[in-house]
């Protein structure tokens, strides 16, 4: 029998890589096909990943490991000694220098998101939760502190785009449609993409060119096209750095209710309604036919996918992730840095840093 590997499939048009957060099955571990194997994290999402035959299962990558999308995950075979490929060794930062009281994926979270060691100085254990935790801190009073900056309005907005992937299509088709508005171009880290066009706009530099870049096209605001909340964070903060203001790129076929108060660097995709009396912070990637009804709290970079419903009075903390066809019923609170997989139905509130999944993909006999 010919090896069957398992690859890794893009859950969201913008994931370029994705996180292995929790391994479902161990290493030579007979499994079934369409048996789930790993918690993988996407941009919008936790889903699981599944087998994709029956048989032992040689993994190739583990819990925390950043994995880009198309690659093999693992291979399933009809005996171990028939194996083929050999354990991935992911590119990650070397962990010499790291201070006792991290964890190793701490650590490597803290060199990614580019933050100090010296902050955490006065804790026992730093944990990812611990520096989540603080991103989130941080990046709320950065909002605050920079907040009249993030929301000034020019009479024609000038937009330079962070991103140049497919979710800038959603943007560029709202921005389309506008009529105070211009796009001069994008800004985006691959190397393949530099002095191209991309959606008919040319791509200008890479993201730490964007002082020069704003100077020289004389653009006023930024906006994020990218899903991934580390991503959208990070522009919100280079927003505050930069005292540039933030652009929102909200579908004409967006319903508003009275008394709604909306921050900037917001995408909010077709067919979407929002309650009266409901607050949205700044950052947010809200999908299509998204439902948020009254009284509602959102506060900043919140990722959804299509299709989620917020009953009134529901609070989501900054950094949470809401898969596609949420359901969530009145007076919940989800904390900070929260995941909630596609198809829930939440009832009760959630604390942050929390990770709910739900089985999907098995066939009813």
């Amino acid at each position: 029998m010919a090896n069957s590997e398992i690859k890794v499939e893009r859950s969201a048009a913008n994931d370029e890589r994705v996180k292995v957060i929790e391994l479902l099955v161990s290493q030579d571990e007979f499994v079934s096909s369409q048996q789930p194997i790993a918690l993988i994290e996407g941009s919008k999402a936790i889903f699981e990943l599944t087998s994709s035959g029956t048989g032992y299962i040689n993994l190739l990558f583990s819990e925390n490991d950043y994995v880009e999308v198309g690659t093999t995950f693992a291979e399933v075979s009809d005996n171990v000694e028939n194996y083929k490929l050999r354990k991935n060794t992911p590119a990650s930062t070397k962990l010499l220098d790291k201070p006792e009281h991290f964890t190793s994926p701490a650590f490597e979270m803290l060199k990614s998101l580019n933050l100090d060691v010296n902050d955490f100085s006065d804790y026992e254990l730093v944990t990812t939760e611990v520096i989540q935790s603080f991103q989130i801190k941080k990046l709320n009073e950065l909002i605050t502190n920079h907040k009249d900056i993030l929301i000034k309005k020019s009479k024609e907005q000038k937009i330079l785009i962070i991103g140049a992937g497919k979710a800038a299509g959603q943007l560029l088709s709202v921005f389309h449609s506008k009529g105070n508005c211009s796009i001069v171009g994008f800004v985006d880290d691959t190397e393949e993409k530099q002095n191209t066009l991309h959606m008919g706009y040319p791509v200008l530099g890479k993201i730490a060119d964007i002082e020069s870049v704003l100077r020289k096209h004389s653009a006023n605001a930024i906006i994020c096209s990218i899903g991934n909340l580390n991503a959208r964070k990070k522009v919100v903060e280079l927003a505050c750095e930069l005292a540039i203001p933030l652009a929102n790129a909200i579908h004409p076929s967006v319903i508003f209710d009275e008394n709604v108060n909306i921050g900037t660097g917001n995408y909010i995709g077709p067919n979407c309604f929002v309650g009266t009396n409901t607050t949205i912070g700044f950052g947010s990637f809200i999908s299509s036919n998204t439902v948020i009804e009254h009284d509602c709290q959102i506060e900043n970079c919140i990722s959804t996918g299509p299709s989620v419903s917020l009953s009134g009075s529901v609070s989501v903390e900054s950094g949470c992730i809401l898969g596609s066809g949420i359901v969530i019923e009145p007076y919940v609170h989800i904390g900070q840095n929260s995941s909630i997989a596609s198809g829930c139905i939440i009832t009760q509130s959630i604390n942050a840093n929390s990770q709910l999944k739900m089985k999907t993909n098995y066939t009813l006999s």
